[in-house]
Order: structure tokens, then C-alpha cells, then sequence
């Protein structure tokens, strides 16, 4: 009898406890399903501290570094006591690198009890091969010696290169190094005009919103009082443009170049002679027309013989003189390519310039701004040698896949210690898909045409009893800097496009935010600007150059699609155009190409079927 007992009792206090967890599986359900989702958020953010990890090779001091690129700032908070209570905040331990909630989670059912977690997130090593500088310059060639009163200054050694300016390498060079100028001014059309400080002089597709002028400066001693002549060695990019500089010695300026000259060969120029007295002066190179190219600059006491392609060496040594506003390291960051495709990665090459002539350690940081807010950062080691004054630094830019139609910011910087030292930014454009309707007859810009006026952009148009159907733009057509060459597109030809014609191109962006926007336009010759149906600017002008004829309005973008439609009027020359979109601060904006499969308006037919 006794057993029977203990048995009824053990069944009693199974059946109790089966009942009893059934019911706190019950009354704690809300709260276990509220546990699993804390952590599926604690884990999402695991995972963000690891994609922000592999960006920058370090963990983020705090979580707020991680919103908005990675993660909404929703995300940095949990509710211990279910959704309807107050919030609090994860805790992250960088140094550990750990996650977990701030306080104990509670679970309610018969027995109260808490539950907390931590996730331990792993530091990810980036494997990548140690960034290795080389020798850049190298000593003359063959070179017509000197006078020791005589002064020879490398361009590739310039002390201060602004944006705009980049090394080149080339064995036809001096050192084998010289520097070029691939963005001219929009100021300046004819040597005797004078430079207009409230208008900018180059950096257009840049974000330095900077009005000085570009340019490469340094600083030498004349060994005694004298006159002396100044010759320099330039290319020029065409017979008919680009083949003119600004010398500027001291206060005083000299033009260099002449159109109608031979171009892609090394030529020398003497534009004249100053006084100079012995001790300090500065050499510097301005904008003037883009695509020039500079290698060697002489100042010497009697005329040398300046024929054939010869190049110069000995003289008095260039100065390592370097007034206080000359950082002691000067950094040139030179790409092949602004425009930028997933077939095709830009070439960065970064070049320092040791001013101090000392042994130097410093870091080099480069990042790459990517879509929703990311940044991908690698920093460098580098040693500087106290002989070698110019460094050259291969950089790979680890570009996105699939890319998006978009800009992306490449900023690269020299730190010694916790100072920066110099930074460059180059903006990368990986171009919108347009839509191209031409050539058609001239029209002027203030004539008006059916696809402007049209609800609905039709897949054909007949002007002049022809029927033109819509082309798909190639970004093969357009140029280092992501100016779209109509010439090539249409006639195969840069300088002799088709003359007396027009054109309509179309495409859609989707803005992050509505509100005020920038749009940089340029077109050679003439074009007109609507943004959803609303004509937003107008460049009208006899005939410039695309550089010469840049301009900046200020318009209006609704969140999500805009629809971007202009005519491009060609008189002869050049038929080029170049349409960009930033914050109202010139920076870059959130603002991504729509593809053409994408695209609301259909204006291209599917492909057959085989």
C-alpha cells in the first residue's frame, strides 16, 4: 500500500510539473518570442561589426559608426522588458570585442527569471600584400650639362601640386617622370585675360570647392643677381588646344605654348628673361588649357641651345629651401581613368614627394566612399627614404560588384603621428544609362521640340521627314573623365564631329531625398536641361570647349525617380556633354543611374527571339 502511494505521488508531481511547464511555456511565450528576436538583432549587428571590419581593418570605437552605412540606428537598441517598455542600448566592447545586451532580458511565466547573451565578434585579418614603394625618378639620360650659375628644376619635383596636376611616367622624359594637367580652367579662354577669382579654375568634377587656380609650385635660390632666361620642355595634347600653360616666376607671368604647334612631342619654349637677385624665388605652373604636359624648366644666365629633344642636368642644384606653408611631403595621386565600369577598375598609382630630404615613416590611408553610407578604408605603412624624392606606391582599388550607376569619392592621405599631412579626393563616375536620339537638324536653344513637350517619351521621332529611333549610349565613348563623346558615337571622330546637327539624350536617377540638389552641366556647343518635364538650365554661347562652357544650377529632385532629358546642340568642333548631380554643397549625393531595364520610359525594343 505504502508503495502504491509513492508511485500516485510521483505520477501526481510528473503530471504537475508537465502541467506547470506547459503553462509557463504559455504565460512566458511572448517573451521567448521577444528573447529569439533580440537575438536575431544582436546577431544581425554581429554581422554588421564584421562588414565594417573588413572595410576599415579595425572594429568601431562605438556603434553609432556603424549607422547608417550598415545598420539603421533602430538596430543599437533592445527592450529588456518586452516592445511596449523603454529601450536600452547594446553594449559593445571594442577592445574585447564583444556584443551583448546592457541588462538581462526578462522571461514571465510561473517563475520570473532573466536571460542575458554575449557574442564574441572575431577580428577579421584583410589579407593583402604590404604596400611597397619604389624609386619614381630616375637621373637624366644623355643630358646637356649646365653652367654651375644655371638652375634646373623637374617638374615631377615640384614641392605643392595641386588637384588637377598628376605624375606621369614616360622614358621621353627627364627623369622619366613629368606632370600633366588633364583638367583645364572654365575662366579662362585667351591669354589676355586675366584670371577671375569668383569663378573656379578647374577642380569641376572634383569636391574641393576651391576657387584658386591649379597649380604646381616650388621654390629655388639663385646663386647670384642677374638676368635669366626661362625656358621649359611641355607636350601638347593637339596642334589646335591644349598646348598652353601659365608660367609665373616670383609675380611675374609668362604664357608658354602656342596653338598651332606640334603636338605629342617634347618641345622646349622661351617665353623670356627676368631679373632675379640672388637668394629665394618660386617657379609656378597655372591652368591654362588642359592636357598639357610639363617635364623640365630651366633659368639660365645665357641661351642654350634649345633644338632637338634634348633635355638638361647639372647647373645649381634644386633648392630643398621650403617655406612653412609647404608640408614637408607632398602627395600626387594619379589615375588613368575617372570613368569607371565593372569591366573596368581604375589604375591609381600614388607618388610622395619628400620635401625635408629626410628619412620619413608616415602611414597612407586610402578610402573609397561606397553606397548607403559605407567606407572602405586601407592604411599603409610607408618608409621615405631620405635619398629618394620621389616615391611611387601601386594602389588597388577594390571596387563593389555589380558596381552602381553612381559617384564614388577616393580620398588618399599622408598621417605622420595623428596628423594629416596632405589629403587629394578624386571623384570615380560610373555613368547613367542615356538614351540617345540623333543627329537631327540644328536647334537652337531657345526653339522648341517634341520630345520636351511629350507626357511620354515616344521609342521614335521624325524630324525633317526622317524617323530616328533611340540609341543606347556606350560609356566606350566617353572620355578619362566621364564626358560623353557624341562625335565618337555617332561619326567615329573627337575634333570633327558632324556639324549643324542636334541631339536628344534621356535617363532616369533615383534620388535618396527630395529637396535642393546641384547639376553640374557642360555641353560643346550649346544645351538645354529639363528634370521631370521642367527646363532647369540653359548654356548658350557661340562655341566653347565642354570644360569652358561648365556652369552649376541649382534644381530641385523629388525622392525616387527623376526623369533627365537634354538637347545638345552641335555647331562644329567637339560634341561633347557632361551632366552631373551633388548636394547643394558640391558634394557627393546619394543619387543612383536607374538601368535601361529599369527604366519607366521603354524606348528601345526587346531583342528577337532566335
Amino acid at each position: 500500500m505504502g508503495r502504491k502511494k509513492i508511485i500516485a505521488g510521483v505520477l501526481a508531481v510528473v503530471i504537475l510539473a508537465g502541467a506547470g511547464a506547459a503553462i509557463d511555456r504559455l504565460l512566458s511565450r511572448p517573451d521567448r518570442i521577444g528573447l529569439e528576436m533580440e537575438k536575431e538583432r544582436l546577431h544581425d549587428l554581429h554581422d554588421a561589426i564584421l562588414r565594417f571590419n573588413l572595410d576599415r581593418e579595425r572594429f568601431p570605437e562605438s556603434l553609432s559608426e556603424l549607422v547608417p552605412g550598415y545598420v539603421p540606428a533602430s538596430l543599437m537598441f533592445f527592450h529588456p522588458e518586452g516592445s511596449n517598455n523603454p529601450a536600452r542600448a547594446i553594449a559593445w566592447d571594442s577592445g574585447a570585442g564583444t556584443l551583448s545586451w546592457s541588462v538581462p532580458l526578462k522571461i514571465r511565466g510561473i517563475f520570473a527569471r532573466t536571460v542575458n547573451t554575449t557574442l564574441s565578434v572575431p577580428r577579421l585579418a584583410v589579407l593583402r600584400d604590404p604596400l611597397k614603394g619604389a624609386n619614381a625618378f630616375r637621373q637624366p639620360r644623355d643630358p646637356v650639362a649646365l653652367r654651375p650659375e644655371d638652375i634646373v628644376v623637374e617638374a615631377e619635383l615640384f614641392q605643392s601640386l595641386s588637384y588637377g596636376w598628376e605624375i606621369e611616367e614616360s622614358e621621353s622624359a627627364s627623369g622619366e617622370c613629368y606632370i600633366h594637367l588633364k583638367e583645364g580652367a572654365g575662366d579662362v579662354n585667351d591669354d589676355k585675360m586675366e584670371f577671375d577669382p569668383k569663378v573656379r579654375s578647374g577642380d569641376f568634377y572634383n569636391i574641393t570647392r576651391n576657387n584658386a587656380r591649379l597649380e604646381a609650385r616650388c621654390y629655388f635660390e639663385a646663386p647670384a643677381d642677374g638676368e635669366y632666361l626661362l625656358a621649359v620642355r611641355t607636350r601638347a595634347e593637339r596642334s589646335r588646344c591644349s598646348n598652353m600653360i601659365k608660367v609665373q616666376v616670383d609675380d611675374r607671368e609668362f604664357t608658354v605654348g602656342h596653338n598651332g604647334s606640334e603636338p605629342f612631342v617634347w618641345l622646349w619654349h622661351a617665353p623670356g628673361s627676368m631679373f632675379l637677385a640672388k637668394g629665394h624665388h618660386s617657379l609656378g605652373f597655372h591652368t591654362f588649357q588642359d592636357g598639357v604636359c610639363v617635364d623640365q624648366a630651366i633659368l639660365t644666365r645665357t641661351r642654350p641651345d634649345l633644338s632637338g629633344n634634348r633635355i638638361f642636368s647639372g647647373g645649381h642644384p634644386q633648392s630643398a629651401v621650403r617655406p612653412d606653408k609647404i608640408q614637408p611631403l607632398t602627395l600626387s595621386l594619379s589615375v588613368d581613368t575617372l570613368s569607371i565600369t565593372n569591366a573596368k577598375a581604375p589604375n591609381v598609382i600614388i607618388y610622395v614627394r619628400n620635401n625635408g630630404q629626410l628619412q620619413r615613416h608616415a602611414k597612407l590611408q586610402v578610402c573609397l566612399d561606397l553606397p548607403g553610407h559605407r567606407t572602405r578604408e586601407r592604411t599603409y605603412e610607408i618608409d621615405l627614404p631620405a635619398d629618394t624624392p620621389l616615391v611611387r606606391f601601386p594602389c588597388e582599388i577594390d571596387l563593389p560588384p555589380p558596381l552602381e550607376k553612381k559617384e564614388y569619392l577616393l580620398r588618399c592621405r599622408i598621417v605622420e603621428g595623428s596628423a594629416v599631412i596632405q589629403e587629394r579626393t578624386l571623384v570615380l563616375y560610373s555613368g547613367y544609362d542615356w538614351s540617345v536620339l540623333g543627329p537631327l537638324p540644328f536647334m537652337a536653344t531657345g526653339e522648341e521640340g517634341e520630345p520636351e513637350n511629350a507626357r511620354e517619351l515616344a521609342p521614335s521621332y521624325s524630324f525633317a521627314g526622317r524617323t530616328n529611333a533611340w540609341q543606347k549610349y556606350s560609356e566606350g565613348f566617353s572620355d578619362h573623365f566621364g564626358v560623353m563623346d557624341f562625335g565618337r558615337m555617332f561619326c567615329d571622330r573627337t575634333y570633327e564631329a558632324t556639324p549643324s546637327v542636334s541631339l536628344y539624350a534621356y535617363t532616369e536617377i533615383e534620388a535618396a531625398r527630395s529637396g535642393d540638389y546641384l547639376l553640374k552641366a557642360a555641353g560643346d556647343d550649346n544645351i538645354v536641361v529639363w528634370i521631370n518635364g521642367t527646363k532647369v538650365a540653359t548654356i548658350a554661347h557661340k562655341k566653347e570647349t565642354v570644360i569652358r562652357s561648365a556652369a552649376e544650377f541649382k534644381v530641385q529632385l523629388n525622392e525616387g525617380r527623376n526623369r533627365i532629358l537634354f538637347r545638345l546642340n552641335q555647331i562644329d568642333g567637339q560634341w561633347q556633354a557632361c551632366i552631373r548631380f551633388r548636394t547643394a554643397d558640391d558634394k557627393v549625393a546619394d543619387i543612383t543611374g536607374v538601368p535601361f531595364s529599369q527604366q519607366s520610359a521603354r524606348l528601345h525594343a526587346p531583342p528577337l527571339r532566335p
